[in-house]
């Protein structure tokens, strides 16, 4: 079974890092949705799945104990970020008070072993949230035909289904389903030349003009302009991600 994640991003990891480091408040309301199930105060240890270049961290309390992990040497950026093997995962049992996995599940093609292995490695009565691209939707089709004609990789993603229970999904995982839902998290920009080139290097795009780019953002995304709470012009590319919440259960 591939590896898809890993060999994804050992080819494209860097500008992907550059462009959550030159914005990285754009994508905000993604992972703070991560958390609308869940109470983060009681989250003491807590699993970055796969962790990227941490951006998580910030979102946490800072007693929190964050164990960082990713396939890609270039999200490792510190020998506290470790290896790991996505599609064999091997966790620690009743270990973690959350465990987190935000946008690389359409990468993971053994999605129900995964889902075994991060239950067992929940702690009884706490929390794992997925947040990913649903199956046929705008962004979905962008990632797969637009940024996959355009980056070094091309993009094939696994999706799950808005109105299909998780693959592989059973009682016996001892895992109760708290949310299902798709929900809006879009990326705020200051104008829409940040937005393009944000997007640029995120998705790794080479040989395709900014304003082709922006034309498929608006064609499959979509994209307006709204004022902030401080009554500045912002840009909103309406990014949404399906969230899927389940709490550990008694045996």
């Amino acid at each position: 079974m591939s590896n898809r994640y890993a060999e994804t991003f050992e080819q494209r990891g860097h500008p992907y890092d550059q462009a959550m480091q030159w914005f990285p408040s754009c994508r905000d309301l993604e992972f703070i949705r991560l958390f609308d199930q869940i109470d983060v105060k009681g989250c003491h240890t807590v699993l970055d799945l796969p962790s990227g270049g941490g951006y998580l961290e910030r979102f946490l309390p800072e007693y929190s104990s964050l164990d960082s992990v990713d396939p890609s040497s270039p999200f490792r950026k510190s020998e506290l970020i470790y290896p790991i093997d996505l599609e064999n995962l091997s966790l620690p049992e009743n270990h973690y008070d959350l465990v987190v996995l935000l946008a690389a599940l359409h990468h993971i093609d053994n999605k129900s072993g995964f889902l075994t292995s991060v239950s067992n490695a929940l702690k009884q009565g706490v929390m794992s949230c997925f947040a990913d691209v649903a199956a046929n939707s705008g962004i979905s089709h962008f990632l797969d035909e637009f940024a996959g004609t355009y980056n070094t990789t091309s993009h094939e993603g696994s999706y799950l289904e808005i109105d299909a229970p998780y693959p592989g999904y059973s009682p016996d995982h001892q895992l109760k389903l708290v949310e299902h839902a798709l929900k809006p998290c879009p990326w705020i920009f200051n104008n829409v030349h940040e937005m393009v080139g944000f997007c640029r290097l995120l998705f790794g795009l080479k040989g395709v003009s900014d304003h082709k780019l922006q034309d498929a953002l608006s064609q499959y995304v979509g994209f307006t302009e709204a004022t902030s709470i401080n009554g500045a012009r912002e840009v909103h590319l309406l990014w949404e991600l399906l969230y899927i919440t389940f709490q550990k259960t008694p045996v």
